[in-house]
């Protein structure tokens, strides 16, 4: 079962190596997602990804580990998880956000998700969409 919402907030911050998405940008909003790499180990790949923390919704549905894919498209960023963590993600085995952000902020983001998951490049995909990949890519 997938979890996923329309985000119209997205923060990108290089130097904590954190996303957050919001579906709104007040406190009014029903759903929100982090995803963060741990500062005691930024640069190093350790089993299962448990450098990797992600939260959805409250602190009580987040944990670190547990992803076995990472993939960010254009509009979208989607992460297919364990079974481990898909029990404390509430039973969703996939979490996918979508947005709509200029091209300034995708290549943020789709660097600040490089450094996320550096040393797990083999479970991360960068799509874009048409006509986008050309310019993401410099």
């Amino acid at each position: 079962m997938a979890f996923g919402f329309h985000a119209r907030f997205v923060h990108v911050d290089d130097v904590c190596r954190r996303l957050s998405f919001a579906d709104r940008n007040d406190e009014t909003g029903e759903h929100y997602f982090v995803m963060d790499r741990s500062e005691e180990s930024p640069d190093e790949a350790v089993p299962n990804m448990d450098n990797v923390y992600i939260e959805r919704d409250d602190q009580g549905w987040g944990g670190y580990g547990g992803i076995d894919r990472v993939v960010l498209a254009r509009d979208n960023l989607t992460l297919q998880l364990g079974e481990r963590m898909a029990t404390r993600m509430g039973g969703h085995d996939s979490i996918r956000v979508n947005f709509e952000v200029s091209d300034d902020v995708f290549r943020e983001l789709r660097h600040v998700v490089g450094l996320i998951m550096r040393g797990y490049e083999s479970q991360l995909e960068v799509t874009a969409g048409p006509g986008d990949a050309r310019r993401d890519a410099k």
